[in-house]
């Protein structure tokens, strides 16, 4: 099973791994061409010499790990580089909105067929497919049971419908913002209330503290169908996305699936990074209080802050990168 074990877990961290290399670079320049490389092309630190690293002439990109650790199982996540730092004033919640949308039809599938095709595959809800959104990407993972040819076709299916297919039905916006809003009265229960404010304490300068990745009320109830597709359309673009495979496979047939799925995406010119901003710099501790409705004891949060600079990419740099990320 490939929810279990030593070899599931060691996927696992493979593929965040991986992950973790391809977002690094979004953030740092505006160069379409910078887009299409990776933060290895950039490093004296030699990269894992299994990894297949390409990208199409439109700028889309993946990264292929082949593994024996399970037989057949297959790990797989389709990256968009945008998240809620993405949004304007009116547009918060969008992307996650859209995440949401998106199992509820995209390419020739519509909600049904998904389901379907997710049954079909021996994937459960949950457990092998799932999606998130973050301030800085949303993900679409799937765990494949069996890695066959045609299952890996129909995954690559699915995931072209939603690079450029999500068909945003009206009653489908409808079904999925009352779910988005339902999600959100659990953000504004006390304790998260506590923890937002905090975090936009701690990161006072940003945007992340101004763009929460669940959205504002007013911005995910005024959403119109026409207002997502345009941010659908601006967004979700052949440069931004990244497909990540770990599995059993074969990177030669495989590379050639992902060219026949991706290379007709329209590329729609160069990427604008958000603007994240700097975080403020105080000489003394700040200090901020803020009363909640609902809370019966006191909440005290001691947070710390550091910008991250770019420094020469070296063992020693990647070690004290993991001890400060391990520890906080």
């Amino acid at each position: 099973m490939l929810r279990g074990g030593k070899g599931f877990w060691l996927k696992k961290a493979l593929l965040a791994w991986a992950i973790l290399l391809s977002l690094a670079p979004f953030a740092l320049s505006q160069s379409s061409r910078f887009l299409q490389s990776w933060p290895s092309d950039r490093s004296p630190l030699e990269p894992d010499e299994r990894i297949r690293w390409g990208s199409l002439d439109n700028g889309f990109r993946y990264a292929i790990l082949p593994t024996d650790i399970e037989a057949d199982a297959v790990s797989m996540r389709f990256v968009v580089n945008v998240g809620s730092l993405r949004e304007d004033d009116q547009e918060r919640g969008y992307a996650h909105l859209i995440e949401h949308i998106a199992f509820e039809g995209a390419g020739a599938m519509n909600a049904e067929d998904i389901g379907s095709l997710f049954q079909e595959l021996g994937l459960s809800l949950g457990s092998d497919v799932n999606r998130f959104t973050t301030h800085h990407y949303t993900s679409y993972r799937l765990e494949l049971k069996n890695g066959a040819s045609v299952s890996l076709e129909r995954a690559l299916d699915l995931y072209r419908g939603f690079a450029d297919g999500i068909r945003f039905d009206p009653s489908s916006i409808e079904k999925q913002r009352a779910i988005v809003l339902a999600e959100k009265l659990r953000y504004d229960q006390p304790l998260a209330q506590f923890s937002e404010f905090a975090f936009g304490q701690t990161l006072k300068g940003t945007q992340y503290g101004e763009r929460p990745i669940v959205g504002s009320e007013d911005s995910l109830e005024e959403a119109t169908r026409e207002r997502l597709v345009r941010f659908y359309e601006k967004w979700y673009r052949p440069e931004l996305m990244t497909l990540f495979v770990v599995g059993d496979v074969d990177p030669d047939a495989l590379e050639r699936q992902i060219g026949q799925h991706f290379r007709s995406l329209r590329s729609r010119g160069r990427a604008i990074p958000p603007q994240v901003g700097r975080p403020e710099e105080n000489q003394n501790p700040r200090v901020a209080l803020k009363p909640i409705s609902g809370l019966s004891r006191t909440l005290i949060d001691l947070s710390r802050s550091w910008q991250e600079g770019r420094s020469r990419d070296t063992e020693r740099v990647r070690e004290s990168d993991y001890l400060r990320r391990f520890a906080t």
